[in-house]
């Protein structure tokens, strides 16, 4: 095998789910992962069991995009495999819709307050914690705020926070857009007023999404879970690694009360250097993973 990016360290989990977990041999063995599927389910399989150990061991090279990926990798596997693993970031593209021509596209008026949570509504994105803390800052009756989950929201947890949304009032400001195109997806970041990006149970994932808000200069909460640690804490609002609904709502109404912090996180947020600033320069980052990769192919050879 050649060079592998591992950008989420437990996405091959999902992969081997289609195949009956036979590969699964050489990390944990099948029937340890079989009894934890059953018993907890894949989420909590992926969250306990690495099933990257095939693909890491039989790389001749390695990416991650954070320092908590390289410390997963030692973790899961008590030293990294016996060759470099290079921490490159996550690219993304500059924006690529403005901000009028967004909220016009959205149908939102001037005085309009968008707050989004953009990627699958799922228990690692703490969805229902956010709207419940929504609610709990009294913006769930404010007709010129809205709340957007911007992204599909499957299975039973989604069916939960369609009902959580049915109970919080005011429907019509309370939503969850399903899978949307990247015109949409675009749209929203570049609409949007706040974003709140939470996570729990990291396996090492890098947030594209997290980055794409930062990029777009959106004023962004996150708490200090796996990667989401990493970023500057002056360049947006950083809550515990275990959230409390009347902290994410005080950081909430915080925000929307005071559009000039705002303005400040958003400019932060867009000139980080460890992050944004980095993924701007795409070019060199490109050369950086180019160059890397051929290494790895010439050490074949």
């Amino acid at each position: 095998m050649g060079l592998s990016v591992q950008r989420d360290l437990g996405e091959h989990l999902l992969d081997l789910s289609r195949s009956g977990c036979s590969e699964r041999g050489t990390a944990y063995g099948p029937p340890l992962l079989r009894m934890a599927w059953r018993t907890a389910g894949v989420g909590s399989a992926i969250e306990r069991y690495p099933a990257n150990g095939p693909v890491v061991r039989a790389a001749a090279g390695l990416i991650v995009h954070s320092d908590a990926s390289v410390a997963r990798l030692a973790n899961d596997y008590g030293v990294v495999p016996d060759r470099e693993v290079r921490r490159i970031p996550l690219l993304r593209v500059n924006p690529v819709i403005d901000r009028a021509a967004a909220r016009a596209a959205l149908g939102l008026a001037p005085d309009d307050i968008l707050i989004c949570s953009f990627g699958i509504v799922a228990p690692e994105k703490l969805s229902q914690l956010v709207l419940a803390a929504f609610v709990e800052a009294g913006l769930a009756a404010v007709v010129s705020v809205q709340l957007v989950f911007v992204g599909s929201a499957p299975g039973e947890y989604g069916e939960a926070l369609a009902r959580q949304m049915r109970t919080a009032g005011r429907s019509a400001r309370i939503s969850c857009t399903g899978f949307v195109d990247d015109f949409t997806y675009h749209a929203h970041l570049a609409a949007a007023d706040l974003a709140i990006q939470l996570r729990s149970g990291s396996r090492g994932e890098t947030s594209a999404a997290a980055l794409d808000v930062l990029n777009y200069g959106v004023p962004l909460i996150v708490n200090a879970h796996g990667t989401m640690a990493e970023l500057d804490r002056a360049a947006v609002v950083m809550l515990d690694d275990e959230v409390k609904v009347p902290d994410l709502a005080a950081a909430i109404k915080r925000l929307i009360d005071e559009p000039a912090e705002r303005t400040m996180l958003g400019r932060a947020g867009k000139a980080l250097d460890q992050h944004c600033a980095q993924h701007r320069k795409q070019r060199g980052r490109a050369e950086e993973g180019r160059a890397r990769i051929e290494h790895e192919k010439a050490g074949e050879n």
